[in-house]
């Protein structure tokens, strides 16, 4: 499509690209794939028995200082879900350990498999290496889940989530000094780890996969279309606009930017004439956020600025998140589910909308209700 039209903008979901980031790193390092592998096989055997999952969360009960939490699958597509996976895999690893132990006595070659693999040095350390640089990538995930994303926001978070993995990629953090402090010779927390010879192979692992994270961030979110989306900000953001004795200056460089890009769409040169008047009058108009400017210079001020009208104009309809339409998946998937999957989709869309929009019990008022199923004729059987 950019062969065809070279001003389009390549993006995707910010959220999805946060979480195909660690899947890039993750594939990258073939120790840390194997890692990730582990804990699919991890969460299928408990997820097959609810005799293991019943057992293990009462050897966590039996356990000091371990809090049980139920085992995640860390599926690349499904955001925040592998910082999920680790962190259980952390909290309950004692636990685990000799629940692995029990289900081998019993004879379970699936679980004598995976505890060989659970107790090698290498799965311990990186555990609590991601859990220190997946949180990280966690939180940028969560910023760009809001409702609405400003696209202000995504040029400073990528950039200070690469700024905090460099950090991480040369000094270790809170959680991989815990464990290194914990390590006695061969005996981390009552288990006894084997193949510690394998330090200098994850150093190496390490290493590659934090580097593997930052390279992918800088692939997934490009300089070009993030400076663009950052311009567009700038211009329309009227709660970043200085005071009137900063105005005249201020977001020039960004619309330098736009009217690059831009020159197919609007006169460069009018757009540039007209910038601070511009500015002076969104600024009187009293909207303050970028959807609320952009709508409004589209409906009110199209006219006196035309060529901000049109940047108004891409500024909304470019993608920035899929939030709305994964939590619309998410809440269908509730609904339709395997037992109720002869639901037409009109029925669907209904529940859908009454998931979506329902209020509490307690804001319920079911008086209302009650008379209007009341007054409601009877269907025809």
């Amino acid at each position: 499509m950019k062969e065809k039209q070279a001003k389009l903008i390549h993006v995707h979901c910010i959220a999805h690209r946060t979480a195909l980031a660690t899947k890039d790193a993750t594939n990258s390092v073939e120790t840390v794939a194997d890692y990730r592998l582990c804990l699919q096989n991890l969460f299928k055997l408990y997820r097959a028995s609810g005799d293991r999952t019943h057992r293990l969360k009462q050897l966590c009960d039996a356990l000091d200082e371990v809090e049980y939490k139920c085992l995640k699958h860390p599926i690349s597509v499904r955001w925040l879900s592998l910082g999920k996976a680790v962190d259980a895999v952390k909290q309950t690893y004692p636990a685990l350990i000799l629940e692995l132990e029990e289900e081998g006595q019993r004879g379970n070659t699936s679980a004598v498999g995976l505890l060989k693999k659970a107790k090698m040095f290498i799965f311990v350390a990186i555990t609590y290496m991601l859990a220190d640089v997946i949180p990280v990538i966690d939180r940028l995930n969560l910023t760009f889940q809001k409702d609405n994303v400003n696209p202000s926001t995504i040029k400073p978070m990528v950039e200070s989530t690469t700024h905090m993995l460099t950090q991480l990629l040369d000094t270790p953090g809170d959680n991989e000094r815990e464990f290194s402090n914990s390590l006695q010779g061969a005996t981390f927390n009552t288990t006894t780890l084997t193949h510690l010879h394998n330090r200098g192979q994850y150093e190496r692992v390490r290493r590659e996969f934090i580097q593997g994270l930052i390279d992918a961030l800088r692939r997934r979110f490009p300089q070009t279309e993030v400076t663009i989306l950052s311009a567009l900000a700038t211009v329309f953001d009227v709660e970043r606009y200085p005071g009137a004795d900063r105005l005249a200056g201020y977001g020039q460089a960004e619309m330098d930017v736009l009217r690059r890009h831009y020159t197919a769409v609007i006169n460069p040169e009018r757009a540039q004439r007209n910038f601070l008047p511009f500015k002076t009058a969104v600024t009187n108009y009293g909207a303050t956020s970028f959807d609320t400017v952009c709508r409004c210079v589209i409906r009110q001020l199209y006219d006196q600025f035309p060529d901000f009208g049109e940047l108004a104009k891409i500024a909304l309809v470019i993608p920035v998140s899929s939030v709305y339409a994964e939590r619309g998946f998410s809440v269908q998937n509730l609904i339709k589910t395997k037992g109720r999957n002869r639901l037409n989709e009109d029925r669907v869309n209904r529940l859908m909308m009454l998931r979506w929009h329902s209020k509490s019990l307690r804001d319920f008022d079911i008086g209302s209700a009650r008379e209007n199923f009341l007054t409601t004729k009877t269907r025809r059987k």
